[in-house]
């Protein structure tokens, strides 16, 4: 038996379940999933309410994996439960299950996702695994009746790959996947064990990788995919030059996906697709949350000032490229002094 087989089963030690769907509706039920840490609970909950505003005629059953909360969003949750007449389930986690891998901090959270199959196979046959960093623009009514052809799980590409730039993946093909939006057949999944694979996998060889979970599961699950259109994972990275002059996505669209470092509720993103999230962030329940964070990092400042100089604002993008090259010095200061001591 793989050692994670167990973990994984006993990984979630509490829920919370706020179950108010409507009993005189009979709408076709889909299954979202999140995995996610307390700070990205706010954006979360701002996908949520443009799933729902979007997606009235569908009963949404939302299964939230985190290890802690604070009070408040609990309370917005609850309450987004009543008003949506949705259903929603906190999974509570114990993060020693992840004690033997990769714990770079950003990358706990993506960790959770491995849990999800298993945790909901009593309550779903399939469901749709959503990164927070998103906004949801149409219907998912497609979604329902998606079909899997044999495949355990439906993926958008993200780009392509060869051996030589990524000898680490060792693909037979050239399709990479972005992890953020998963469809899953949840029984497949699980007769699989596609999660205790790759939580082996990442064990062995996390620190080859790049993008941690998503090689891993690109590696696992090279021949069991379904590639799928990008209308159901744009991915928008507002901090490319690439993405400079898009002011729109393409028609279809129905999910946007904020890649990169530049999220559209960093006060330094002025990105035209942020307004996508800005619009729904205004009549959501997280609407009087202060988003605006000043920068604090060397790479957060430099942003600032591009984004300033970018909309024409030239005196604060010359303040925060002055406070840039402070924060710059100041890192590099605070380096040689730290290898100094390390000598003595």
């Amino acid at each position: 038996m793989n050692k994670y087989s167990e973990k994984i089963k006993n990984a979630v030690f509490n829920q919370i379940v706020f179950d108010n769907f409507d009993p005189n509706v009979n709408y076709p039920e889909l299954h979202i999933a999140f995995g996610v840490n307390k700070k990205f609970v706010a954006p979360m909950g701002v996908l949520l309410t443009s799933l729902l505003d979007q997606n009235k005629e569908i009963k949404v059953s939302i299964h939230i994996f985190l290890d802690e909360i604070e009070k408040k969003d609990i309370e917005r949750l609850e309450q987004f439960s009543k008003t949506y007449h949705s259903r929603i389930i906190l999974y509570f986690i114990q993060n020693e299950v992840f004690f033997d891998l990769n714990k770079a901090q950003f990358t706990i959270a993506a960790y959770y996702r491995f849990l999800i199959p298993k945790a909901i196979e009593d309550k779903a046959d399939k469901f749709l695994y959503l990164d927070a960093d998103m906004i949801c623009i149409h219907k998912l009514d497609e979604m329902t009746d998606l079909n899997f052809d044999d495949k355990i799980v439906c993926v958008v590409e993200d780009h392509k790959v060869t051996k030589e730039d990524s000898p680490h993946l060792n693909l037979k093909g050239n399709l990479y996947f972005n992890s953020g939006m998963l469809y899953i057949d949840v029984k497949k999944w699980n007769d699989m064990k596609i999660s205790e694979k790759c939580l082996e996998l990442l064990e062995q060889r996390s620190f080859e990788f790049a993008c941690f979970d998503q090689d891993a599961l690109n590696i696992i699950l090279e021949d069991q995919v379904k590639y799928i259109s990008p209308k159901w994972n744009y991915l928008c990275n507002t901090g490319n030059k690439e993405f400079k002059n898009i002011v729109q996505v393409p028609e279809d669209t129905v999910i946007i996906h904020y890649i990169g470092f530049n999220k559209p509720w960093h006060r330094w993103c002025y990105h035209p697709l942020a307004e996508y999230f800005k619009d729904v962030l205004q009549k959501s329940l997280w609407s009087e949350i202060s988003w605006l964070e000043a920068p604090k990092k060397y790479r957060e400042m430099k942003m600032m000032a591009s984004a300033c100089y970018n909309e024409g604002r030239y005196l604060k993008a010359m303040y925060w490229g002055i406070q840039a090259g402070l924060k710059k010095l100041g890192d590099n200061l605070e380096t040689v002094l730290q290898d100094k001591k390390t000598r003595e």
